[in-house]
């Protein structure tokens, strides 16, 4: 019986994409590399790429001071409002109380404290794992087994909304159920593992998490 339903954060959440591209964009002009919105879409967001890897050994001296400075960056966008995904209020609303719930995200502590604090979001989570609690991010379980330990939940009782191949992956790997949400920045994603795939969150209901 599912009792437990956890959340990825970015594109799911609240749509980091373009606070993400303007950071790298911003700092890398900084240090004199170019980056355009399709540099960005292809090497970040379709391929699942890292600011060490896009730099391929260029900058590592800066590389320290570049991540320092990305990192303000977000936080300072951040903190002017966080773009929050269609819908995502609306069902975190509809299943508090129904479910326990989880924000189990690859980003960084910091950047999710100010997300969740600027948007009054925590109150709806009754958990959040965060990169610094696990050794191996998504597509590994390791976080989605964390979040439904702190939740004193079997992982056969939980359901993951995620919006990427990696995360749908992870649930799976984890003995989880899964829902799929269509995003721009995942459409070329392979979701056949995930137990529904949804176009919108409102598609989402306490009736199709039951059911599951």
């Amino acid at each position: 019986m599912v009792n437990c339903v956890l959340f990825d954060k970015d594109g799911v959440i609240f749509d980091m994409e373009p606070v993400y591209a303007r950071a790298n964009v911003e700092v890398l002009g900084r240090y004199g590399m170019g980056l355009t919105d399709e540099e960005y879409f292809l090497h970040w967001t379709r391929n699942g790429g890292t600011l060490k890897g896009f730099l391929n050994g260029r900058a590592d001296r800066d590389y320290d001071s570049i991540v320092k400075e990305r990192r303000e960056i977000i936080e300072g966008i951040l903190r002017k409002g966080v773009p929050i995904i269609d819908g995502a209020e609306e069902l975190l609303q509809r299943l508090r109380g129904s479910y326990l719930l989880s924000l189990v995200t690859s980003s960084h502590k910091d950047v999710t404290d100010i997300a969740l604090e600027e948007t009054g979001f925590r109150r709806y989570f009754d958990n959040v794992v965060t990169v610094e609690d696990v050794l191996r991010g998504k597509p590994d379980p390791e976080a989605f087994l964390l979040a439904a330990e702190r939740l004193n939940a079997d992982p056969s009782d939980c359901v993951v909304v995620e919006d990427a191949e990696k995360g749908i992956v992870a649930a799976h790997r984890a003995g989880m159920k899964s829902i799929a949400v269509y995003s721009p920045y995942t459409e070329n994603n392979d979701f056949s593992l995930a137990n529904v795939c949804v176009k919108d969150l409102r598609e989402i209901t306490l009736e199709m998490i039951a059911s599951i």
